[in-house]
């Protein structure tokens, strides 16, 4: 058995091998991983920061469900009578299109003097699901292949959103579709 003496136990260095010698790719590994975590805590921040963008919809604010049907008049509809009995009595259902903003086509339903629903129909794939979220301040709750389903708290209105290019995995950078507006009879709480 070998004796452990002063001079055995503290050689110099240069005799003894580092570990980070033995294995390179150690060495690799964390500076790998430390490189990461420096890149993560450098654009977090960012993200946090970014700018929500532009509500699309405060142009239309004065025909969103549950307004008196003469607020439509004042945009440029075009207004047919809905014999579909959607919403168990006979309706108007007009359709405006308009000529810029983000939106390609409007259309409402109006019933007994009020606008029941509204659907914006978002053209050149320019709103996502993760912008509804931030424009609106609802929240997600429910997601289904094509569509999402939001829930406004305190307002007498529900959302359905349906997405474009939905491959079997949900984002909030999935592009917009449609977005539909439609009242509920009681404010939800």
């Amino acid at each position: 058995m070998e004796q452990i003496n002063h001079a055995t136990y503290l050689q110099p260095i240069g005799q003894r091998t580092p570990l980070f010698r033995v294995l390179p790719i150690l060495r690799f590994v964390f500076f790998l991983l430390t490189g990461f975590a420096i890149v993560n805590m450098a654009v977090r921040p960012l993200m946090r920061t970014a700018a929500a963008p532009p509500n699309p919809f405060l142009a239309y604010a004065k025909i969103f469900p549950g307004q008196p049907a003469s607020a439509i008049q004042a945009k440029e509809f075009l207004c047919r009578s809905d014999q579909t009995y959607y919403y168990a009595t006979a309706g108007v259902f007009c359709i405006a299109t308009p000529a810029d903003g983000i939106f390609s086509q409007i259309s409402a339903s109006v019933s007994d003097g009020t606008i029941r629903s509204l659907t914006f129909i978002v053209g050149n794939k320019t709103l996502t699901v993760g912008d509804l979220e931030v424009v609106l301040g609802i929240q997600l709750i429910h997601k289904f292949p094509q569509a999402t389903s939001f829930i406004g708290s305190g307002k007498n209105f529900t959302v359905k959103a349906s997405v474009i290019g939905y491959t079997g995995r949900f984002s909030l950078f999935l592009p917009l579709q449609t977005i539909s507006f439609s009242q509920i009879s009681a404010p939800l709480r």
